[in-house]
């Protein structure tokens, strides 16, 4: 009998597109283990590990940023434990109560057990970015029951800059990522084994899982409850707005999730302040709203690719979100609801609560691509669909055009995943983008000394600049710039005169207006400007002889204790 040539091309694009995945997804791989730490750490990794390992902030603030000479080795201590017990986790991590506690205590146990450089600290955050990818299998199989789904969203997803960011960065959200992904097939899971259960212990059995999961993504991050209101819509949806079956499991499934996580809503709700203070950047600015517009933009790209448009590059990036939505609109009306709705609300519902406020108001909640995770998700996997479908099913010009988009999909991530991880620094690292160049220049000098102050974000940015220091390298910290008075400058002034060897090079850090003034004038030196950003300035003082020249006083320290 011969065979049939339809299918017979179907099956053959069935074996490349498996291949292709494979060979994305080694790539992925590789991606997210190749020189974990040549990256900068920068301040939200630094002030992550700090948490993690049992410090607190106020703390550190108080014992290190007080008019003191602190060698680079004691400021990079401060990322591993120090003795500190576990129950100092807790303590440190409530200070910042919107940061569930999940994350830190698997960093701290990860500390335990590995160290706590940069490549111990960064290796538990790539591999939950290798467990997304059976996690994103699975979900593909429970959503269309196609494995070639799976391989292509695999593809997609390996490639995907954002993800190997993420697969390497000492933070919680590549955890969240595969969490989303198990949190997405459960419900799906349950829904179909719910549908034939035939008594309600089978009812149970089947939303448990569920419930565990949705507990552990809120102790992960507290943006699982976006991500739950959009399965809540997907339910209500599926019940035709009624209060059918499906819905009111959900909600006993929910309200179950929701009583595992209890303990902490209790902490935050007493901290609510705390909270409320922490993330009051995000209302605190109000942008025009085109560059709400824009930053919308830029935003669907990163899932894509780390290019950032200029000029008439507007225009590319605006058809590329154009399309992005054609493939939600082409999906919405060839699947069926089960499969549709499910992806609209992983993509849409929880982006559109960040966004749309910040459409009515200016605000910044939507900045911050991690935050985007869902919507990432949800794409890649509406694209894999239509990918799939048009290799093996559409006709000759579909398969063309869906294998040329592919590859050239693929092309672009590889080439911005490659550029995020060669480069020393890139634009997620926000507040510390400058810093690798301000450890160049200071490495260079003979004998420097850094002047820093602990006032907000600097504390972070201070250490992250110690990581790349050479560990000879001393800082002298005060603890606001702002509020250093006359005995604050002859303390400095004394303690400059007494290093041994004398500095060659006197570096300031952030230094602020009041602080520049002073500072010239006590020490009859100066300042030339080095460079930076809106975030993060250095300069270099330039100082007369004889404040060298007074009795030499070393640094107190052992180096080589301090080591991790």
């Amino acid at each position: 009998m011969p065979m049939n040539p339809t299918r017979s091309s179907a099956s053959s694009w069935q074996t490349v597109i498996r291949w292709v995945a494979i060979g994305c997804v080694v790539l992925g791989i590789g991606l997210r283990l190749w020189a974990i730490d040549h990256n900068i750490l920068w301040h939200d990794e630094v002030l992550t590990a700090v948490s993690a390992a049992g410090h607190r902030l106020p703390v550190l603030q108080a014992r290190e940023f007080a008019n003191k000479l602190v060698t680079q080795p004691e400021l990079v201590a401060y990322l591993g434990p120090k003795g500190q017990p576990w129950h100092t986790v807790f303590a440190s991590v409530i200070g910042n109560p919107e940061h569930p506690p999940l994350y830190y205590l698997l960093t701290r146990f990860w500390m335990e057990c590995f160290g706590s450089s940069a490549l111990a600290l960064r290796s538990l955050p790539t591999i939950f970015g290798l467990a997304v990818f059976p996690a994103l299998y699975w979900v593909c199989w429970e959503l269309t029951r196609s494995p070639l789904v799976g391989w292509v969203a695999m593809a997609l997803v390996a490639l995907s800059p954002f993800h190997v960011l993420y697969g390497r960065e000492v933070r919680e959200y590549s955890l969240w990522a595969a969490l989303l992904l198990v949190l997405g097939a459960l419900l799906l899971r349950a829904l179909r084994l719910a549908g034939r259960a035939a008594n309600w212990g089978d009812r149970v059995r089947a939303w448990w899982p569920y419930s565990l999961v949705l507990a552990l993504g809120l102790y992960t991050s507290l943006l699982t409850v976006y991500v739950s209101v959009g399965q809540g819509l997907y339910v209500l949806w599926l019940d035709r707005g009624r209060l059918g079956w499906r819905v009111r499991s959900l909600i006993l499934a929910g309200l179950a999730g929701g009583l595992l996580f209890l303990p902490w809503a209790l902490v935050l709700l007493n901290h609510w302040e705390a909270a409320r203070q922490l993330t009051a950047w995000m209302t605190a600015y109000e942008e025009p709203r085109i560059q709400v517009f824009r930053r919308l933009v830029i935003q669907v790209l990163r899932g894509f690719t780390d290019w950032v448009p200029v000029g008439a590059g507007w225009w590319g990036a605006g058809l590329f979100c154009a399309i992005a939505l054609g493939v939600l609109i082409w999906l919405q009306r060839q699947f069926p609801l089960r499969v549709s709705g499910w992806v609209l609300t992983l993509t849409l519902v929880s982006t559109s609560l960040l966004v749309i406020p910040d459409l009515f108001d200016g605000g910044l909640r939507s900045i911050s691509t991690r935050y985007w995770t869902p919507t990432y998700l949800g794409l890649q996997i509406a694209l894999a669909i239509l990918i799939a479908q048009s290799l093996t099913q559409g006709q000759t010009l579909r398969r063309s055009l869906a294998a040329i988009g592919a590859s050239l999909l693929l092309t672009i991530s590889l080439n911005g995943s490659w550029q995020l991880i060669t480069a020393t620094t890139n634009w997620a690292k926000g507040i510390s983008v400058s810093l690798p160049a301000f450890a160049e220049q200071i490495n260079a000098a003979a004998n420097p000394l850094v002047i820093a102050d602990g006032f907000g974000y600097r504390v972070g940015n201070t250490i992250a600049l110690a990581l790349r220091l050479r560990p000879n390298v001393p800082f002298y910290l005060v603890s606001d710039f702002r509020q250093v008075n006359p005995g604050d400058l002859q303390l400095l002034k004394t303690a400059i005169g007494q290093m041994t060897p004398p500095i060659s090079d006197l570096y300031v850090l952030n230094l602020m207006p009041p602080f520049r003034e002073a500072i010239e004038a006590e020490l009859k030196g100066q300042i030339q400007p080095l460079g930076g950003d809106n975030m993060a300035w250095l300069d270099r003082l330039q100082l007369p002889s004889p404040i060298a020249a007074q009795k030499p006083m070393p640094l107190n320290s052992n180096l080589e204790q301090f080591k991790l």
